[in-house]
């Protein structure tokens, strides 16, 4: 089996490509597909927050957003209302 390696396509979507196939090879040259470099998570020494939920998510989906970004614990925020833990997050 072939080296695979991590590609982003103009689009942004990544894919796992072989860069021996002719076919991948030229996409590579005319810009259409570059590399992805990996990297661990302690390589990039930065942790991306958490995306926040949509406004229809459920009070849970809130929650668990909630406690990951602020100082709140689960329960404190389980007291909260979706709006007010919506707010809190603005």
């Amino acid at each position: 089996m072939a080296d695979l390696i991590l590609a982003r396509g103009t689009a942004g979507a990544t894919f796992a490509v072989d860069p021996a196939v002719p076919w991948v090879a030229a996409q590579f040259d005319r810009g259409a597909l570059a590399p992805v470099e990996a990297s661990s998570p302690g390589e990039q020494g930065v942790e991306q927050p958490p995306n926040r939920p949509a406004q229809a998510a459920p009070k849970a989906a809130w929650v668990a957003y909630v406690t990951e970004v602020s100082d709140l614990t689960a329960e404190d925020a389980e007291a909260l209302t979706k709006a007010e833990l919506v707010e809190l997050a603005s």
